[in-house]
């Protein structure tokens, strides 16, 4: 399905309930299921990504397809590797198309049993649950904070725990901070000195935990203040000692004459002139997430700049430099990329489609949407957004974005 969206006056204003994280869901799934315990998870996700991994966990073996959900395919190969049970780890092609083998490589060095079934470094994965008894173990961190996260979780289950030591540039950081921060929120202690991380075999202390709003959607939200005319949105649910890194997320748009403060537990955002002067060069090595909104927020503004430490983009849902600047060529923006960083060259607006394609990537279009602000445009396939925030189209309404169904194109 295509919508056609358009603001009449780029005037916004309301109050948001963000949906929860689904990163903080997804680890609090895997440590209650790891651990067989009994507690409850408030307010979890009800993103698609945090379903289907929920929906996982319930099996005991055979084939276990977790579509386009790669947080849930990282997560589960080390889960299934200390499950008893034979398991077929399989998604969808873009699944397939991801890498696993620095996480595979890992865990057979563990020990664990796994085999590809198509394409070395590729899903399908077979994994034959046994126990492991840990033990030293290097890894990459260049590849992905989630590889880091898959075997943190499992460390407390092994017998002789586990030393992780980092090699390489470590992306992603503040989520390798945050899987370890839900561990011990549960008893679990680790020692992390200079590239080395290490967890001892150690039984959890269960007790409930409530899930945070997400502080990963902000940023489309402080897009939209950066953007429109005059607006004031009040984000719900967000709180100052938060595990996740995005809540420094409304630093990178203080330039973009976005003015944040965190009021009861709300983020409020409203339009205010700044007198910080743009960065031309942006690094986002430690929050990935934040990318594609900042920098449709500076395209989209008009402001030239470099985003670097992107390196993990290529390998997402989409190749995410990739399809944001095809779309952005469509609105006259020039950039150019490589397999770390973006450039925006110049804005000439001169426009040759407002119609976007989202490359079944939530990100590409929560991104692509707030330009309606500025323009009436098309976004295709508007329901990959199901994967991180169920509701965004409606929460575009209520702060009165006019949205319409649209016949399917050919783009």
């Amino acid at each position: 399905m295509n919508y056609s969206i358009y603001h009449p006056n780029s005037i916004v204003n309301g109050e948001i309930n963000l949906p929860s994280s689904k990163s903080l869901s997804n680890r609090a799934l895997i440590i209650q299921h790891l651990y067989s315990t009994s507690f409850k998870i408030n307010n979890i996700s009800e993103a698609h990504d945090t379903t289907i991994l929920k929906n996982a966990l319930k099996l005991k073996g055979g084939e276990i397809n977790i579509q386009d959900a790669g947080t849930a395919f990282r997560f589960l190969t080390s889960y299934l590797s200390i499950t008893k049970g034979e398991f077929i780890l399989t998604g969808s092609e873009r699944i397939k198309q991801r890498p696993i083998g620095d996480l595979v490589d890992a865990l057979r060095t563990l020990g664990a049993k796994i085999e590809y079934l198509e394409k070395e470094n590729r899903a399908p994965l077979k994994i034959i649950g046994s126990k492991i008894d840990g033990g030293n173990v290097r890894i990459k961190g260049s590849s992905s904070s989630q590889f880091i996260s898959s075997l943190l979780m499992i460390a407390p289950r092994l017998k002789n725990g586990l030393k992780l030591t980092i090699e390489d540039i470590m992306v992603s950081k503040p989520y390798i901070e945050m899987t370890l921060k839900m561990l011990n929120y549960f008893g679990i202690k680790h020692k992390w000195s200079d590239n080395s991380i290490e967890i001892e075999y150690q039984e959890i202390k269960p007790k409930d935990i409530t899930i945070e709003s997400d502080w990963s959607s902000v940023g489309f939200w402080l897009e939209i203040i950066s953007i429109c005319k005059q607006g004031k949105i009040k984000l719900k649910g967000l709180f100052k000692n938060s595990w996740q890194g995005d809540k420094l997320s409304p630093n990178y748009f203080k330039s973009l004459n976005v003015h944040s403060k965190l009021e009861e537990n709300s983020l409020v955002i409203k339009k205010k002139e700044s007198k910080s002067s743009i960065d031309s060069t942006v690094n986002l090595l430690e929050l990935p997430d934040l990318s594609l909104s900042l920098i449709c927020s500076y395209a989209f503004n008009n402001k030239t700049a470099t985003f670097n430490g992107l390196q993990t983009l290529k390998d997402k849902e989409s190749d995410r430099l990739k399809s944001l600047s095809k779309e952005l060529k469509k609105y006259g923006i020039e950039s150019s990329y490589n397999n770390s960083s973006l450039t925006i060259i110049n804005c000439n607006n001169k426009k040759t489609s407002l119609e976007f394609s989202t490359y079944k990537d939530h990100r590409i279009a929560m991104s692509l949407a707030p330009l309606a602000l500025k323009e009436k445009i098309v976004v295709n396939d508007i329901d990959v957004v199901k994967k991180s925030y169920p509701n965004f189209w409606k929460d575009l309404k209520s702060v009165g974005f006019i949205i319409n169904e649209e016949a399917d194109s050919d783009n």
